[in-house]
């Protein structure tokens, strides 16, 4: 009997301590939802991750298959990073997939450490991509074994797939042949080559049709192209296909800039990848029409292909372009990158890619505009204009540059058509029935027909004789109200 009542007041005691919590947490919970937080008393203590686990396997590519998690940036909109993961699968078979690391480009702190063994492809949110990434350009890549991570890491997405092709070649051929000491191999694109030099003489440069002609009064005011892009109360608006291709070759940087000199307002160009994965600017995939090619293919050293996906950069440096009637020049293949800084706050871009080949309109496009200075250049090529723009402003406070076009370019949608002009060119033209790259069926009567018909943005193959003829009649435009709006 003492044995029973002993038990049942152990039995009681413990309801009664039950009870007495159950009535603390709901009095908790009340207070909640009444609004009432208490005050924390200590600082918030986040669950450690887990322990660095031990690597197994003998090889390199045994251990990375075995204890090594891939991690890649989780706003890859053009998948080229997500398939180079099944490129890092197929050659490690059995390493595992984690989550995405949020993508947070040029974030004020050093990112998420954690200690688990990982491979950080891409812009992630790890401290360690964030410190690898610092300094490169968006044709530069690295690749780095720093304690529990690999970090392979390009300063675009097609950088990074390059990064990822070195690091398999590098493990496979043993000169990474341990992942217990420090490994780093940065590849940095402007170290190995040299820059056109027309970009450095392009202040001296005299088109050859200027004995014939002047450059408009609104050349030079990237303001001005803006407000008459996006307006249809001033000046024509003009396109330029592959640049001035009439006096010089298609796509040339010398091309591009006596366009900018004749008043041009867009340049359509067009890239393509060449075999290590460098963008340059060419329409065909064949090199036959537009360069020497056919003095190198098939000699030792180079391609038996006359494809532009067959041949390095470094291959490439060596051809020189054509002009339309075959004529050779001195002009060379220019880079993207080289085509941006030349023109930059000077004309905007239409990017024609080739092959499905395309930019990642946020982080790609970003990465090109904050190393060339050509934020203005991607303006027709950004899907939501102003929003993109407003993006790529929280990444960086400090850059005044970037911040004044963002509220330049708001403030003239606000005023304007609200997007840019619809495009006009001659070739959809009913009337042009021979159509052919020296445009011999335009004509001024033509431009004057688009104008009489309200067109307001038209685009030509002769972009010095289109801007000459509607300089005569037509004059700077006038964007000041846009100014006074922001001064507001």
């Amino acid at each position: 009997m003492k044995r029973f009542c002993f038990i049942v007041g152990i039995v009681v005691l413990a309801c009664l301590l039950l009870s007495c919590g159950t009535a603390e947490t709901v009095t908790q919970v009340a207070e909640k939802g009444a609004g009432v937080a208490p005050a924390p008393t200590e600082p918030v203590v986040y669950p450690q991750a887990e322990p660095d686990p031990i690597l197994g396997g003998d090889t390199v590519a045994e251990q990375i298959a075995s204890t090594y998690t891939l991690v890649r940036s989780a706003t890859d909109f053009v998948s080229r990073v997500a398939n180079a993961l099944y490129t890092l699968k197929d050659a490690f078979p059995g390493v595992k997939t984690g989550n995405d690391a949020y993508y947070q480009p040029y974030d004020k702190s050093l990112g998420l450490a954690t200690s688990k063994r990982e491979i950080l492809v891409g812009n992630t949110n790890r401290t360690e991509t964030v410190k690898a990434l610092a300094g490169l350009g968006p044709m530069d890549y690295t690749i780095r074994v720093d304690g529990a991570k690999i970090v392979i890491a390009g300063g675009s997405s097609f950088a990074t797939v390059n990064a990822v092709n070195v690091f398999i070649e590098k493990v496979q051929s043993g000169e990474i042949s341990s992942l217990e000491q420090p490994y780093e191999y940065t590849y940095v694109f402007w170290d190995l080559y040299e820059k056109n030099p027309f970009i450095a003489q392009a202040q001296d440069f005299v088109p050859v049709w200027m004995k014939q002609y002047k450059s408009p009064g609104w050349v030079g005011d990237f303001y001005e192209t803006i407000y008459a892009v996006s307006h249809d109360n001033c000046r024509v608006s003009t396109y330029a296909h592959r640049g001035d291709m009439i006096y010089y070759p298609e796509n040339s940087l010398e091309g591009f800039y006596s366009a900018y000199l004749a008043g041009v307002d867009v340049i359509e160009t067009d890239f393509r990848f060449t075999k290590d994965g460098i963008p340059v600017l060419m329409h065909d995939r064949s090199l036959k029409r537009t360069t020497n090619a056919s003095d190198y293919v098939g000699r030792p050293g180079f391609p038996d292909s006359y494809y532009v996906d067959d041949w390095t950069y470094e291959q490439l440096t060596c051809l020189r372009l054509k002009l339309y009637e075959g004529n050779l020049t001195e002009s060379r293949i220019p880079t993207l990158y080289e085509a941006l800084e030349l023109m930059a706050n000077k004309v905007i871009f239409i990017l024609e890619d080739k092959e499905s080949v395309v930019l990642d309109k946020k982080a790609d496009m970003y990465a090109y505009a904050k190393a060339t200075g050509a934020y203005g250049c991607f303006l027709k090529e950004l899907k939501n204009t102003v929003p993109d723009l407003r993006t790529w402003a929280s990444y960086d406070d400090a850059d005044e540059s970037l911040k004044s076009l963002y509220e330049y370019v708001s403030a003239c949608f606000n005023d304007g058509l609200g997007a840019f002009g619809t495009l006009t060119v001659f070739w959809y033209d009913p009337d042009i029935t021979n159509w052919s790259y020296l445009t011999r069926n335009e004509s001024e009567a033509l431009w004057q027909k688009y104008v009489d018909q309200g067109k307001r943005f038209i685009g030509t193959n002769q972009i010095v004789a289109m801007c000459q003829y509607f300089a005569k009649s037509m004059k700077k435009a006038d964007y000041s109200k846009v100014l006074k709006a922001i001064k507001k």
